[in-house]
């Protein structure tokens, strides 16, 4: 298991290296749905809001998703060869994803993304490994 994620009341999903999201129900204990359709390892997750979801896998792309259909919404491919490292989700801000060169993307829709995004200044001296928004005036990255 590489990420955990609280759903609701009686639902978390986890994320592995086998490419699957896993969706749980704490009073069984039982997995209730798998979302397939990453192509590598899937490394992260964030909840946008109470029915979608957003997984990143090592490599390029992250993939937002109604976790309680379960159905692919959209694809994000991110420029080959950068890659991401750490996700996080603010309701007024969008989607931030750290990357491997060093910088920061936000997504301002992510469930309609056309692939646009805001480049933020490279300020890291090293991959973007983790990203927490504190409000939707400070986002934390590490």
């Amino acid at each position: 298991i590489n990420c955990v994620c609280k759903l609701s009341e009686d639902r978390i999903a986890s994320t592995s290296d086998d490419k699957k999201i896993f969706i749980w129900n704490l009073r069984t204990k039982q997995v209730v749905s798998k979302l397939t359709g990453h192509t590598t390892a899937v490394h992260g997750l964030v909840q946008i809001d109470e029915d979608i979801i957003a997984t990143y896998a090592q490599g390029a792309e992250v993939i937002i998703w109604n976790w309680k259909t379960p159905q692919k919404l959209q694809t994000i491919q991110i420029q080959s060869g950068h890659g991401e490292r750490g996700i996080s989700f603010h309701c007024r801000r969008g989607l931030a994803i750290g990357m491997k060169d060093y910088s920061i993307r936000i997504y301002p829709n992510p469930i309609n993304s056309t692939n646009q995004f805001i480049q933020l200044p490279k300020e890291h001296l090293s991959d973007v490994f983790g990203l927490q928004y504190v409000n939707e005036n400070i986002l934390i990255s590490v």
